[in-house]
């Protein structure tokens, strides 16, 4: 009942956005359309939803997960050994799930298998970026709300759910402004310049962290590594506009820079996709090792390590659904890219998945999203600038 209450809240206030709310009072914050400011009432909305879950979630927690997660000291880790990084109830359970999974799936021998998929989010969490910036290309605060937005959604669903709904998306808004000839929005400077801060200083090397050594502290600090975005962009930006209150320049084309980003997050995991596919080839088995990976439902791991590992308490599910939000993230992103190809070509289309598929099969994950839009990048500012010699053939 309460989560129904909240979905009508939210129901309304999107409706207030659009309908009641006149544009020009949320122009301080960018939103020039209702449309726009009705995305701002909805993350108010979202954040309301996100509160009223964690409060309503802490109920009776402490019964329903008390054989993985006891107050005593579950798994051998403990509630009281990482309470005072996140506080009590809900989030303590939600603590001790993370410090499990992540203790196992990133240790011998199974980060060999698993690095690679969570080295590559920084790359997913980019394009996300990139995605956003281009439909509000002079909207930075917009950018940076949606961005906050999608955050508490990926903490609430989980990756693999929330990122095929958002391309979904973005996708379809695309593919309609191709389809009448318009130009896609490239990002502006000082959005550009926002999603470079915010990825080399929120989420890469704390992730590179994580897969090193991932205790309670690094899993806590790159829980909410989505948010870190947002709020490192608005801080960027609060300074910049109280420093000097005018318009952010970069020394070259801010799609460049965002091309050289592309591709620093999409190298970040090859190394240890080296290691997997070595972990692979050296198998006795390699074939159902491979089958493990893929497939998670009709094969089980059988490495006795990790069976020794699966005994000090972590659900099977939770394994699983390692593997599956894995293979969501890394199939929606890459056909989103490739999707976008077809409206330019067919041969082009071919191109992207064939290029994607066997970069990411001998580099990995990163590779494997990062490729078709590196070059969709290059495109839509070839189609920008097509755009705006015809307009100035047509004025002379």
């Amino acid at each position: 009942m309460p989560f129904v209450v909240v979905l009508v809240v939210l129901v309304v206030l999107v409706v207030l956005g659009i309908c009641r709310l006149r544009a020009s009072s949320l122009a301080n914050i960018g939103c020039k359309t209702r449309t726009e400011s009705s995305l701002v009432f909805a993350s108010l909305g979202t954040l309301a939803f996100y509160l009223l879950y964690i409060q309503q979630a802490s109920i009776g927690l402490d019964q329903a997960f008390e054989p993985h997660c006891p107050a005593t000291g579950g798994a051998g880790i403990g509630i009281a050994a990482y309470r005072k990084y996140i506080g009590v109830h809900v989030l303590d359970y939600f603590m001790c799930m993370l410090v499990n999974v992540f203790t196992i799936a990133l240790n011998p021998p199974m980060r060999a298998v698993n690095a690679p998929f969570f080295l590559s989010l920084p790359t997913a969490w980019l394009v996300l970026l990139i995605e956003t910036a281009s439909h509000f290309p002079t909207r930075p605060m917009l950018v940076i709300v949606m961005s906050f937005v999608w955050g508490i959604w990926a903490q609430l669903l989980g990756g693999g759910i929330a990122f095929p709904i958002v391309f979904a998306f973005a996708q379809f808004a695309r593919s309609k402004r191709r389809v009448k000839n318009l130009p896609v929005g490239a990002p502006s400077n000082a959005v550009t310049k926002g999603i470079m801060f915010a990825m080399v200083l929120g989420v890469i090397p704390i992730t590179v962290l994580l897969v090193l050594n991932p205790t309670p502290t690094t899993i806590a600090l790159w829980q909410p590594f989505p948010l870190c975005v947002a709020a490192i962009q608005t801080m960027l930006l609060l300074w910049h506009w109280l420093v000097s209150n005018k318009p952010m320049h970069l020394s070259s084309n801010p799609l460049t820079h965002l091309r050289h980003l592309l591709l620093i997050t999409a190298a970040i995991p090859v190394p240890w996709h080296f290691m997997f596919l070595l972990t692979i080839l050296s198998s006795p088995t390699p074939l159902r090792m491979l089958a493990d990976f893929l497939f998670p439902y009709p094969f089980e791991f059988h490495y006795q390590s990790v069976e020794e590992l699966m005994a000090l308490g972590l659900p099977g599910e939770a394994k699983r659904f390692l593997q599956w939000d894995a293979l969501f993230i890394y199939a929606s992103i890459w056909l989103g890219g490739a999707w976008s190809w077809a409206f330019s070509s067919l041969q082009t289309f071919r191109r992207a998945l064939g290029i994607s598929l066997l970069g990411g099969a001998f580099f990995g994950p990163g590779v494997l999203m990062a490729y078709p839009y590196y070059v969709q990048l290059q495109r839509d500012e070839d189609e920008r600038a097509l755009s705006l010699s015809q307009a100035k053939k047509q004025k002379n």
